[in-house]
């Protein structure tokens, strides 16, 4: 999962809300949409899955199988599978989603995939579902969504670091910093924390951001709801992985743990402390033109020739005026869309 500094725009201001506010978006006080509830959970867990008997009011429910393939390996499926679940659950680029689960590391993994896979407004109920049956709220039979034809939302393909990709900036210095949220155990190579993994140790480079998982009680609180995103800040700052003003250790924040699930946790909390910034293709081209026409203007103030130069431009354009800008315009978008795989 690759964090680099700064937030996206337009994301909501905290990934993460709690049951009054999720009520509210239900009743639409705030106007706009109610979002889709997603209760997610894994249906075949040993002792009778994830699932209760009634959920919040209007959620559909997500099996966390459809999102990986089967075990032992549970590996994230290509993104074409990702996107048509999201269409699946009839969630569309504008569609405001809430993620309710048992399990913080269950609801962190399906808010990063939702990301990953192109939805923009994604955020997590504090607590669960547990949360919003301890409050005395109404609960139902969870529903089927409309399916969409497809889902056209602009994938997220900064969130996820490749191998090669990662290989590469490790031998960059100041390039990365690599979070492992796994166990002290796992970290230190006594074990692999799987049954069917026997592979042991840890990435060279790798600083410890002590374990993800809710059992370990040190992202998450005993009652199911998150840690406060400040103490997890002085803690990232403690470990070398932000610098004393809670700025990246690197360039860009890496994290990874056994299966994708503890590193979506760091992800999550990344996230809530202002750290996600993920660059717009298009604003990345409006950027770029802009940049070129300021420093043409520039120059034809202080340059009779330059000012020469670009009155000429505008008052005798010719067709290869025009098949220039374009193409400089498509070489610029097409590397913005590139910085985004």
């Amino acid at each position: 999962v690759r964090i680099v500094r700064k937030r996206m725009a337009g994301v909501a201001a905290s990934p993460v809300v709690g049951v009054p506010e999720l009520r509210r978006l239900l009743a639409r006080e705030a106007g706009g949409p109610p979002p889709r509830v997603l209760e997610v959970g894994w249906a075949a867990r040993p002792g009778g899955g994830d699932f209760a008997a009634q959920a919040i009011p209007g959620a559909v429910r997500l099996d966390t199988a459809a999102l990986e393939t089967p075990g032992p390996a549970w590996r994230l499926r290509d993104l074409p599978e990702l996107r048509a679940v999201v269409a699946s659950l009839g969630i569309g680029p504008d569609t405001p989603v809430v993620i309710v689960a048992g399990r913080v590391i269950t609801a962190a993994r399906v808010w990063w995939v939702l990301r990953y896979a192109g939805v923009p407004d994604v955020r997590v109920l504090d607590g669960g579902a547990p949360a919003w049956r301890a409050a005395a709220l109404p609960v139902a039979l969870a529903n089927d969504a409309p399916v969409r034809p497809d889902f056209t939302g602009r994938t997220q393909g900064r969130l996820h670091a490749r191998h090669d990709w990662l290989q590469a900036r490790l031998a960059e210095p100041g390039a990365v910093c690599l979070v492992d949220l796994r166990s002290e155990p796992e970290f230190t190579g006594q074990g692999s924390g799987y049954s069917y993994l026997e592979a042991r140790g840890r990435i060279p480079g790798a600083v410890h951001g002590g374990d993800a998982d809710d059992a370990a009680g040190l992202y998450v609180h005993p009652d199911g709801t998150l840690q406060d995103p400040a103490r997890i800040r002085a803690l990232w700052i403690a470990r070398g992985i932000l610098r004393a003003d809670g700025t990246p250790a690197a360039r860009e924040l890496v994290f990874t743990c056994g299966g994708g699930w503890r590193s979506s946790v760091g992800c999550l909390f990344a996230e809530s402390l202002g750290l996600l910034d993920l660059p717009d293709a298009s604003l990345g081209t409006f950027v770029g033109a802009a940049t070129a026409l300021a420093v043409s203007l520039a120059l034809a103030l202080v340059s009779a020739r330059h000012r020469s130069a670009v009155t000429g431009l505008v008052t005798s354009t010719t067709r290869w005026h025009v098949f220039s800008a374009l193409t400089i315009s498509i070489g610029q978008l097409s590397q913005f869309k590139a910085i985004q795989l």
